[in-house]
């Protein structure tokens, strides 16, 4: 089955050529003509940040730590098959508490500990080290719980995640995946933060196996309190002798809308942005050194630079949300590792 790299290689090749001779002021971005640079970039930003927080790294931490044990515990649980009315998760781990053993550097099962759903699976979280990555034990800060919401389903899973800290509810959403010999989904779909400034998202992976292997990864951002959405499909097709990545990805902040179209393969790429259905500016050349020109051949402001840069940014980090919002159940389930 083809992998997601092609089109990573496209994408960072638009981030390439959108950096500029020295280092820019993010504080400060240069007006532009074209649309409104600075709300964009500021928007980006704060999406982009809520990726970023305590409870987000906190819950990333949880996913690395899962051991392979969990997982094979899991995959030889009797619910463990993708069959209509049977638990997905383990019963030897349903109304368990997991904390975090620094020695054995995994989760273990803590038969002291209660206030688990007896649907489900609840972990312990902690603060991050910033150097090593892993949780401080002596530092609690809440708890992260998986529970099992695919009971009645035909096929696939169905599984509800959600992390509190402080008494409030940090990250809440929903997996649901099913699959076939020569297909796959899998859709992630909830919020990050709470309140007004609650970031809305939704993320999916979908894979067809056939003469030309294909994997399609699309996403759905929106920070209501911003005016800012994000939408987006990253896909590669591969047949066997070569791999082709493509990107389409939609920004709509304010008045703005601004779109990017990429496509390319290891040898050659291109991509255009549009704004409010006029190009603005177009990337092309080799992946390694790409050249990017505004409308005309006209350079592009600092300030265009930047926010365009941020919308790049934002599509490059769709890989690190994804994986982070599955690891924990695919642990769980015994896939993905």
């Amino acid at each position: 089955m083809t992998s997601l790299l092609c089109v990573r290689r496209i994408l960072s090749a638009v981030a390439l050529a959108l950096l500029p001779a020295c280092a820019p002021d993010p504080a400060a971005p240069s007006p532009s003509a074209g649309f409104d640079a600075a709300r964009t970039l500021t928007a980006t930003q704060v999406m982009q940040d809520a990726f970023r927080g305590g409870p987000w790294l906190s819950f990333r931490a949880l996913g690395t730590a899962m051991d392979a044990r969990v997982a094979a515990t899991a995959s030889a649980a009797p619910g463990s098959a993708l069959s209509a009315g049977v638990p997905r998760l383990p019963f030897e781990l349903r109304g368990r508490t997991l904390v975090y053993d620094p020695l054995l550097e995994h989760y273990v099962v803590d038969e002291s500990r209660t206030g688990a759903p007896a649907n489900g699976v609840r972990f312990v979280v902690y603060e991050v080290d910033s150097l090593t990555g892993r949780p401080v034990v002596s530092r609690e800060i809440g708890f992260a719980e998986i529970t099992d919401e695919g009971d009645a389903l035909a096929s696939g899973v169905a599984l509800h995640l959600q992390v509190i800290t402080g008494g409030v509810r940090r990250l809440d959403y929903f997996v649901r995946a099913d699959g076939s010999d020569t297909t796959g989904m899998l859709v992630a779909a909830g919020t990050v933060g709470d309140g007004l400034g609650a970031l809305r998202f939704e993320v999916g992976l979908a894979a067809v196996r056939s003469a030309a292997d294909s994997l399609t990864m699309r996403f759905a951002f929106e920070l209501p309190a911003h005016g800012f959405a994000a939408t987006g499909a990253l896909r590669n097709v591969s047949d066997g002798v070569g791999t082709v990545g493509e990107a389409a990805v939609a920004v709509r902040a304010g008045a703005d809308l601004i779109e990017l179209n990429a496509r390319g393969d290891s040898t050659a790429m291109e991509a255009t942005f549009r704004v409010n259905g006029h190009l603005f500016a177009r990337v092309a050349g080799e992946p390694s050194n790409p050249v990017i020109h505004g409308e005309g051949g006209r350079p592009l402001t600092e300030g265009e630079r930047q926010a365009l840069a941020a919308i790049m940014g934002l599509a490059g980090d769709v890989f690190g949300v994804v994986q982070a919002l599955l690891q924990p159940a695919g642990g769980l389930l015994g896939v993905g590792r």
